[in-house]
């Protein structure tokens, strides 16, 4: 892997946190029956991604690591809406004091962790294929 691609990733990762948060959050808002807010949030961040690329790839002449930030600022924009808009239009109120750390939650943590670690070897050994 060369460094481009290493400085590439390095973006994206910090991006994860967001991306998850948006897609679980974006999830809970269907629930409620609330496709348009959570569209509302998805929709700013993926417009934020579209404007940002060519502005970041070329007009700062940043290549392909100005689509990574292009895409970090989306994910960033896209869930601090998704955010502002919980406990609103009867969506689901986000609360850390909600969060219940019981027996049945962490094995449910544990076991979805040691499925993408398994998954993550599967592909990595297959991948030769």
């Amino acid at each position: 892997m060369d460094n481009g691609t290493k400085e590439y990733l390095k973006v994206i990762a910090v991006s994860i946190p967001f991306m998850l948060f948006s897609l679980v959050t974006y999830n809970q808002f269907r629930l409620c029956g609330n496709v348009k807010d959570g569209m509302k949030g998805l929709l700013s961040g993926m417009l934020t991604n579209i404007i940002l690329d060519p502005i970041l790839m070329f007009g700062f002449k940043l290549g392909f690591i100005g689509a990574a930030y292009a895409t970090l600022i989306g994910q960033i924009i896209g869930a601090a809406v998704l955010f502002a808009l919980t406990g609103k239009n009867g969506n689901i109120v986000l609360n850390l004091k909600n969060v219940r750390f019981t027996r049945e939650n962490i094995y449910e943590c544990i076991r979805n962790a040691t499925l993408c670690i398994c998954n993550f070897s599967y592909n990595g050994f297959v991948k030769k294929y």
